[in-house]
C-alpha cells in the first residue's frame, strides 16, 4: 500500500470513529432561539514550503498531514451541511519560510489548493470567494518559536 492510500485509510478510519461515537465532525455551537448557529472554521495548517508547485495538480491530501486532512473533511462537511454559508478561502505563510514575493505566491498556492479541492468535492462556487493569498503579513504568532511559526502557515475560511 502506498503512502497516499495509507493516509486515506487512516483518515477515513478517524472519520468513521468520530461518527460511530456520535462525536461532531465539525465544532458546531449551540443554536440560538432564532435558529442561528455558530461554526468553528478551524484553520488548515501546512508544513514549511508546502504545497510546492508540483503538488498543485495533486489532491490536497498529498500536501497535508493526516490530522489536517481530517480538518479539511470537517470543513467540507460543514459547508455541505450549511449551503447558505459563504466563505473566502485565504492563504497565509510564515515570514521565515520564504522571501516576500515567494511568500505571496506560496500563500496563494495554499488558498488555491483548498479552493479547488472544495470545488472538486461538491461545494458550489457561489459558496466560495477567493482564493486569496495574504503572504506573511497577518501572522497569528510573532514570537519566532518553531511551533508558533507552524500555526502561521495556514489556510482559513473566513465567512462573509
Amino acid at each position: 500500500m502506498n503512502i497516499q492510500a495509507t493516509k486515506l485509510v487512516v483518515l477515513f478510519g478517524i472519520l468513521a470513529f468520530l461518527t460511530a461515537f456520535g462525536l461532531p465532525i465539525c465544532a458546531v455551537g449551540s443554536e440560538s432561539p432564532q435558529s442561528e448557529f455558530l461554526l468553528d472554521f478551524k484553520p488548515i495548517h501546512f508544513s514549511e514550503g508546502s504545497p510546492s508547485i508540483s503538488q498543485m495538480n495533486a489532491d490536497a491530501e498529498n500536501a497535508l498531514s493526516v490530522d489536517q486532512s481530517v480538518v479539511l473533511y470537517q470543513l467540507l462537511k460543514a459547508l455541505k451541511d450549511h449551503p447558505s454559508i459563504r466563505v473566502e478561502i485565504v492563504g497565509y505563510s510564515d515570514k521565515d519560510e520564504c522571501r516576500l514575493e515567494e511568500c505571496r505566491k506560496l500563500s496563494e498556492r495554499r488558498a488555491k489548493l483548498i479552493y479547488t479541492w472544495f470545488l472538486k468535492h461538491g461545494i458550489l462556487k457561489k459558496q466560495l470567494r477567493g482564493p486569496t493569498g495574504k503572504s506573511a503579513d497577518w501572522p497569528l504568532y510573532r514570537s519566532g518559536l518553531a511551533q508558533e511559526k507552524g500555526f502561521n502557515r495556514r489556510v482559513q475560511l473566513e465567512p462573509y
